[in-house]
């Protein structure tokens, strides 16, 4: 059972004193963002002002890339936005809605990754929604991305385990996934195109009352905080900031058919927020991506160490993620999903689970020593998948950690030389050391 927001535990407290408070939770809100204002300022060499700078987590949405003119970028980032802000299970929550950041003067030094990672990285966001659509013959293949800064890494997407001192009393690494994830890729014929314009649509249409018949009050004005204010499936309460009256919008059903397996890249992101506030299980629809269930998968692992403890919550995390971890990888076939990333993670829940469980019979936790054939056989497991990807930074620490404890000190000199090779190529550089 989780624990209540410290809001809500005041709020008790004062309704069983008999007093009365304003108790008003964290909001979830969103706005549009002009893209190409904020990409003015920063090429002045400005800040732009921290948008809902307040919120706990704050998600930016952008406008699909639409090279060949479908007519879908803003939509499909609008039917993203929505579903985040309606449905991550967090109290505190600021989605920023980019638009087109390519819609503006050609600097043809920034493509469309350049500008969003700029315009992400100019308000601090906890992840990132970005992704494309486009013409192949007579469908359209629809891709959707995640970005994940190191900030969002460090605060709740890394493990590390502090091994015994009598085991070398160094830390054990592993990140969750990785910072750049295809979430999803969807193709559907050219003609559910106004399908997806029509939904997308009704997101911004604003009524009196929680119903399809009432008449449209007005939609929702471009560039202005909006907040929700109340939840009546399927519908909530839309507040606007300074620009007049709010109103009922439609949480659910306005995505049907082939429109809504698109949403489920934007609950999986939801997810996330979910697992990093409050270790919340999460799932990757059938729809998404091998990378996205490796992500989940990963989570899930985690969970299941902390929630079982000792050598039994090791050893269930450990299987499930064998699946992905590329013990038998072909050298020839790339890096499968999941890979080392998977490998490494699966070593550290290994050796977690082990220590765990000689933790429970008693005794001091820094003179522990793991059983040499255990580790032995943990670090044979996990080596295997160097040879898909032998430049994962935490992997090879993790293997220079062990190998040093088992005196194999020419696999850890080894383990080293790669490691600083790793570095200096590798988009993912190592975990910095607390």
């Amino acid at each position: 059972m989780h624990s209540l927001h410290p809001l809500w535990r005041l709020c008790a407290a004062a309704w069983l004193c008999g007093l009365s408070l304003a108790c008003v939770l964290p909001a979830q809100a969103a706005t549009s963002v002009d893209s190409q204002k904020q990409l003015q300022l920063l090429g002045e060499g400005r800040q732009p002002a921290r948008l809902i700078g307040e919120a706990a987590f704050r998600v930016a949405v952008f406008a699909y890339d639409d090279p060949d003119r479908i007519g879908l970028s803003e939509e499909l980032a609008a039917l993203a936005t929505s579903e985040v802000l309606i449905g991550a299970p967090v109290m505190s929550l600021g989605v920023l809605r980019f638009t087109d950041p390519m819609a503006g003067p050609a600097r043809p030094e920034l493509g469309y990754f350049d500008r969003i990672d700029l315009l992400a990285d100019s308000q601090k966001v906890t992840l990132s929604i970005w992704g494309a659509v486009r013409r192949d013959g007579g469908s359209m293949v629809i891709d959707t991305y995640l970005q994940v800064p190191p900030t969002t890494v460090a605060l709740g997407l890394q493990v590390r385990l502090v091994l015994p001192r009598a085991m070398g009393g160094g830390e054990l690494l592993a990140r969750i996934g990785s910072d750049r994830v295809l979430l999803q890729r969807r193709v559907m014929p050219l003609g559910d195109a106004e399908l997806l314009r029509n939904a997308a649509r009704r997101l911004g249409e604003l009524r009196k009352l929680p119903n399809d018949s009432e008449q449209v009050l007005r939609h929702l004005p471009p560039e202005t905080v909006y907040y929700l204010r109340e939840r009546r499936p399927p519908w909530v309460l839309v507040g606007v900031s300074d620009r007049g009256p709010g109103g009922w919008v439609r949480a659910s059903g306005h995505c049907t058919g082939a429109c809504a397996p698109l949403l489920e890249a934007s609950r999986f992101v939801g997810g996330m927020l979910g697992f990093i506030n409050q270790r919340l299980a999460f799932v990757a629809g059938q729809t998404l991506s091998p990378e996205a269930r490796v992500f989940a998968d990963q989570a899930r692992a985690l969970s299941m160490l902390d929630q079982m403890g000792g050598r039994d919550g090791g050893e269930r995390a450990a299987s499930l993620l064998a699946v992905w971890a590329g013990d038998a990888a072909d050298p020839n076939a790339g890096t499968p999903p999941g890979g080392a990333g998977s490998a490494n993670l699966r070593l550290l829940v290994q050796v977690a689970g082990l220590l765990k469980k000689m933790r429970e019979l008693g005794g001091d936790y820094d003179v522990l020593r793991a059983d040499h054939g255990e580790v032995q056989r943990f670090t044979q497991q996990a080596a295997v998948a160097l040879l898909a990807d032998p430049r994962n930074a935490e992997l090879l620490h993790n293997l220079m950690r062990l190998w040093d404890y088992l005196g194999d000190s020419r696999r850890a000199r080894l383990a080293q030389a790669l490691l600083n090779d790793a570095q200096a190529e590798s988009r993912l550089p190592l975990l910095p050391a607390r």
